[in-house]
């Protein structure tokens, strides 16, 4: 790797070539005029500036460090949902006691996914519950949690016999 680092002797002879050329260019701005060997001076210069930033561009220890990569936004896992289990019922009523697990704040609901005829909730959105059935048959029955993002759900069967 090759020492990009500016040596005092160099960076003294720049810096005198530069008050040489800004002395040169006030004077043309001015009107005065300017001589062939001044104008080759001018170039010179140039072309030294232009190499000390080509062999300083690899290395700017001036410039901050760049940012670190943004971390990989991990996926907000879907909440983790339990209807309980199938049932029987000889009663037109069952108990609910379902579960939803997540790492945020959950909002629950139980709603009918099939059945003969509607299912009446006491509490819909709350995990255990009691529903009601008006005519025997069966059920399925779905429990959906949400956690602001993401929504999963379980379902389990009512078989109801009246």
């Amino acid at each position: 790797m090759a020492n990009h680092a500016l040596s005092p002797l160099r960076l003294n002879r720049l810096l005198s070539e530069l008050t040489v050329a800004q002395a040169l260019v006030v004077d043309a701005i001015r009107g005065r005029s300017i001589r062939e060997t001044d104008v080759a001076t001018l170039r010179q210069t140039v072309s030294g500036i232009h190499k000390v930033l080509r062999d300083l561009d690899t290395t700017r220890p001036w410039d901050p460090p760049a940012p670190p990569p943004d971390p990989e936004v991990e996926p907000n896992p879907s909440p983790r949902v339990d209807a309980g289990v199938d049932q029987m019922v000889e009663v037109p009523s069952a108990l609910l006691a379902g579960t939803a697990l997540d790492d945020e704040v959950l909002a629950t609901n139980w709603n009918q996914a099939s059945g003969p005829a509607p299912a009446i909730f006491n509490d819909a959105a709350a995990l255990s519950t009691t529903v009601t059935f008006s005519l025997a048959g069966t059920y399925v029955l779905r429990l959906t949690a949400f956690d602001g993002v993401s929504t999963a759900y379980d379902e389990l069967t009512v078989e109801v016999v009246i």
